[in-house]
């Protein structure tokens, strides 16, 4: 998880938290751009974490002296996804603990993405909306729709895309479609459709790019949900 660098004027930068989540399912910090660590006792046992991409996408904060303001650096929130629950925390020069929020028993996160007030994430089956606010957590769409038999390895895609807007994909055993759906899970604009299950996904708003697994990549638009480019990549 990387919460960025801002620059002043001066040429001294200001430092802000870097985490970063190993193969040992525990997350480090550190201090940017020294990478440094940092006095944080890591966070273990994690089988997901999602920073919140409204904070994420702020503009940098930007230090002038000369014009009598410095750079404020806000928090940035972020949830951790255990076996047991999602445990939320706040990151600026510390690490603050808030609460946790138990999971049902035998659901296992796989991804993350958070916006705001909003977690989505996806288990073993079906996407799902936690209202973190609430603490209310729903199943919205299975990853995979596709008849018994379907042979195909589906791997879940979330992709934040506003404030309080998600797009996830489903497999149907024949194409792969794409739902754009609030944090309360309600559908919005149209849908995306790919051939094939994307290997992965990238969003430049208004642009959505996947890879697709015979070397394709398509662009889709966000706003009209069509096909604006389509080409093969060379490996």
């Amino acid at each position: 998880m990387r919460t960025g660098l801002s620059q002043a004027s001066t040429g001294k930068p200001t430092y802000r938290p870097l985490a970063h989540f190993d193969v040992d399912r525990q997350i480090h910090f550190y201090t940017l751009p020294s990478l440094e660590p940092q006095p944080i006792k890591p966070i273990r046992n994690v089988v997901a974490f999602a920073v919140d991409e409204q904070q994420v996408r702020k503009p940098t904060p930007i230090s002038n002296p000369s014009l009598g303001y410095s750079a404020h650096v806000d928090p940035i929130d972020f949830c951790v996804v255990k076996r047991g629950g999602i445990a939320m925390f706040s990151l600026k020069d510390r690490l603050f603990y808030s609460r946790e929020i138990p999971l049902p028993s035998g659901t296992s996160a796989v991804s993350a993405r958070r916006t705001g007030r909003y977690l989505c994430f996806a288990d073993r089956e079906n996407y799902n909306i936690i209202d973190l606010e609430e603490a209310q957590l729903f199943p919205i769409l299975p990853i995979s729709q596709a008849p018994p038999g379907d042979n195909v390895k589906i791997k879940p895609h979330i992709t934040v895309i506003s404030d309080n807007e998600f797009l996830i994909l489903s497999w149907t055993g024949a194409s792969t479609l794409g739902l754009f759906i609030t944090g309360s899970g309600d559908p919005v604009r149209g849908t995306l459709e790919w051939s094939s299950h994307p290997l992965g996904i990238s969003l430049d708003y208004p642009y959505i790019t996947t890879l697709l697994p015979d070397g394709t990549i398509e662009v889709h638009g966000v706003d009209l949900q069509t096909i604006n480019q389509s080409g093969c990549h060379n490996v």
